[in-house]
């Protein structure tokens, strides 16, 4: 959330969202967000984090395929997706959100699109890489 400075007036979304935590920490940030996930058990996870964290009134909760989901609200995509599952949504995310969205990728880059940044960050003894665009 820091790299994309999220704050209120913010829309983020989370394309397979899991267990919530990047929502939620936008929301704790003041921004409203929208946690996309396919996985009804993550989805129930992810609202119970949500309500326990106190922000569950700031956070959309979407239980259906990313490919079906409007994107154009977005000001912040984040996705930890596959390869594989980037490229089948990239030309949707790419047609749907406004110039100026942030799109941050952990891990898996976006081919043929070129980053404003690569950065690496250190969690739990553990390197990633989080790509930066800016459409």
């Amino acid at each position: 959330m820091d790299i994309a400075s999220v704050s209120y007036g913010d829309i983020v979304y989370d394309l397979g969202c899991g267990d919530g935590r990047i929502v939620i920490e936008a929301a704790r940030r003041g921004a409203n967000a929208v946690c996309v996930e396919i996985d009804t058990k993550l989805i129930g996870i992810a609202k119970r984090n949500a309500v326990e964290m106190g922000v569950s009134d700031r956070i959309e909760f979407v239980n259906d395929d990313i490919i079906n989901v409007d994107l154009s609200r977005a000001s912040v995509i984040y996705l930890y997706l596959t390869s594989k599952s980037i490229e089948r949504i990239k030309h949707k995310m790419l047609n749907e959100v406004k110039p100026g969205t942030i799109i941050i990728a952990l891990d898996y880059g976006i081919e043929h699109l070129n980053s404003a940044a690569i950065l690496a960050i250190d969690v739990n003894n553990k390197t990633y890489k989080v790509y930066v665009y800016i459409v």
